[in-house]
């Protein structure tokens, strides 16, 4: 579950679609798919990236068996590619693309390099990128990679995909200040269930949900926790569970859990007094926000992230770890009357903004605009 974000909204969102009476029928390939074809073929992805013929004749392929209104992409890469979505294009569907990250401007997608914010690429413009290495540590990999975005860029000028769904009003005005067409990019959040809110009296200390590493900020989190602060849970995994076990676990108010399944996470979730965002990157919108916010478990994060756009999430400054702390032990500590104030406000954001209701209505209506360009461009 934790470091599958992505994953977890292409199944949620198929469901919500199912439940609207929408046909759908997905197209999920994985990494073990790749594997299994030729070694020219992998060769030619490999060198192709955004734009390959195994790519194009697979969605040639999905569509000759059902003619969909409208096909909606989130990631391409590596097996599908922008050129697969040009195919579905030409066979008559409208298209559209979930952006969940900031890869066309950034190849690591998060703008973070050495544990510091790094702004150095841009949409089209990614030569640093390439020469440190930002795409898996691999300047090979990363040249290729950037070639694909540069060719994903000159497709969306011809209107592959119709429509770009930017996840945050931040991320869409960062990509129109970097020379994206502003009416290509629609603002859709992801959504997630209505919770089972637990009271004050049943909940204690703060959690952290997601992928232990660097841009994630867990160790600057870590090493900022005072010993006599609020019993701090770490749920997740990643390259740095080691270093940090060896030098927090045998701390008696940090839990290490692992990773959860999706269910344990929510328990995670309403059994806290407060979720802790210590994230570097630059983040499309964390499905674990969300989820806090549907529990009524307020939130504490650095401002400037995708967090800080949502009114009932206390923010402080960014790279301020000692702040977070303080501010995260302050809602663990805070009485009934004030940490109910804050759920609440919690519970508004998500009804206002991340419902299930709300992302079902949304969709439909950027599939009818889809639509109606892709007509009016026919």
């Amino acid at each position: 579950r934790v470091g599958c974000g992505e994953d977890a909204v292409v199944e949620h969102e198929i469901d919500l679609r199912k439940s609207a009476g929408v046909d759908v029928r997905p197209l999920i390939l994985g990494g073990a798919q790749f594997d299994r074809l030729a070694v020219r073929t992998r060769l030619d992805i490999a060198r192709g990236v955004s734009d390959h013929r195994w790519g194009r004749q697979c969605m040639v392929a999905s569509l000759e068996e059902w003619a969909p209104d409208v096909v909606h992409a989130h990631n391409l890469y590596p097996l599908l590619g922008i050129g697969a979505l040009e195919e579905a294009s030409g066979m008559g569907p409208a298209t559209v693309q979930t952006w969940h990250n900031y890869r066309m401007s950034c190849l690591a997608g998060t703008h973070v390099r050495a544990g510091h914010p790094c702004q150095l690429c841009r949409v089209g413009h990614s030569r640093y990128g390439v020469m440190y290495g930002c795409y898996r540590g691999s300047r090979v990999q990363s040249a290729l990679y950037a070639r694909g975005t540069r060719t994903q860029l000159r497709a969306l000028h011809r209107s592959v995909p119709e429509i770009v769904v930017c996840l945050t009003d931040a991320q869409r005005e960062a990509l129109v200040e970097q020379g994206i067409p502003p009416n290509r990019l629609v603002v859709k959040s992801n959504s997630v269930s209505e919770g089972v809110p637990g009271e004050w009296s049943s909940r204690h200390g703060a959690v952290y949900v997601g992928r232990l590493s660097e841009e994630k900020g867990i160790r600057g989190l870590l090493g900022s926790w005072d010993a006599t602060a609020a019993q701090l849970t770490v749920v997740g995994t990643g390259p740095l569970e080691g270093a940090l076990r060896a030098a927090f676990g045998g701390r008696s108010n940090i839990t290490f859990t692992g990773s959860l399944s999706p269910s344990d996470v929510r328990e995670a979730l309403r059994a806290a007094r407060v979720l802790a965002f210590p994230s570097l990157a630059a983040e499309g919108l964390p499905m674990t926000v969300l989820e806090a916010l549907a529990e009524g478990t307020p939130v504490v994060a650095f401002a400037g992230g995708a967090p800080a756009s949502i009114p009932s999430v206390t923010c402080v400054e960014y790279g301020d770890f000692r702040a977070l702390a303080g501010a995260l032990e302050g809602v663990c500590s805070c009485d009934e009357s004030r940490w109910e104030g804050l759920s609440d406000e919690s519970l508004k954001s998500h009804a206002r903004r991340y419902s299930d209701g709300q992302n079902i209505d949304a969709l439909m209506r950027l599939y009818e605009c889809a639509v109606a360009r892709r007509a009016h461009r026919a």
